[in-house]
C-alpha cells in the first residue's frame, strides 16, 4: 500500500527488502538524519542478505531530495536513485557530477504546487551535462502525489531492481564541500 492509501499493482516475484528511515522533521538528511539511514541500512545487512551491489535509494518530496543528497554524498553506496518530486537542499546542485556512476530516474507532477516542477527539470538537465545518466517523467495536470503513479505505472521498483552497482568505474570524480 503506497503513502496515501493506494494499492500498487503485483511486481514480479522478487527478493526485496525495503527499509524506510524517515528524517527528524524537516532538518533534511545531513547530519543525525544523514547517520539514520546509514544505521538503517547497517542494521538492514546484518540482520538479511544483502547484496551489496544492488542496494538503491527512493524517496518523495523531501526523501527525494535527501535520496539525491544521499547518493551525492557517497556514490559508491549505491546501484541507482529514483526521486519523486524531489525537494533538494540547498548547496546539493555542486555535487550533481559525483552521480556519473549512480542511475538516476527524477519523476515530478506537472502541477505541483509544493515543489515547483523547474527545479526537477534544472536538475535533469544539471546531471546530463555532468554526464549523468539521468532519466525524467512529468506526469501531465498531476500534482505533489506523483508516487503514486511513479510505483504504480512507471516501474519505478522494476527499474531499480535491474540495476546493480558498478564497483570499478572507469571514470571517477568527486565533489565534496568538507573533507
Amino acid at each position: 500500500v503506497g503513502p496515501s492509501g493506494t494499492r500498487f499493482p503485483s511486481l514480479r516475484d522478487r527478493e526485496l527488502i525495503v527499509a524506510c528511515p524517515l528524517t527528524r522533521g524537516s532538518m533534511g538528511y545531513q547530519g543525525i538524519p544523514r547517520q539514520d539511514v546509514y544505521d538503517v541500512l547497517a542494521d538492514v545487512e546484518r540482520r538479511f542478505p544483502v547484496d551489496p551491489d544492488r542496494v538503491y535509494l527512493t524517496g518523495i518530496s523531501m526523501g527525494g531530495g535527501g535520496a539525491l543528497w544521499l547518493a551525492a554524498t557517497r556514490p559508491d553506496v549505491w546501484a541507482g536513485v529514483a526521486a519523486m518530486c524531489p525537494d533538494t537542499m540547498p548547496g546539493s546542485e555542486e555535487l550533481a557530477a559525483n552521480l556519473w556512476n549512480v542511475p538516476v530516474r527524477l519523476y515530478h507532477g506537472e502541477l505541483d504546487t509544493i515543489v515547483p516542477v523547474a527545479s526537477t527539470r534544472a536538475w535533469q538537465r544539471r546531471l546530463l551535462d555532468a554526464g549523468v545518466p539521468a532519466a525524467y517523467t512529468e506526469y501531465p495536470a498531476a500534482r505533489h502525489n506523483i508516487w503514486d503513479l511513479a510505483y504504480s505505472r512507471g516501474g519505478v521498483l522494476e527499474w531499480l531492481a535491474g540495476l546493480r552497482r558498478n564497483r570499478l568505474p572507469e571514470r571517477v570524480g568527486f565533489v565534496t564541500r568538507s573533507y
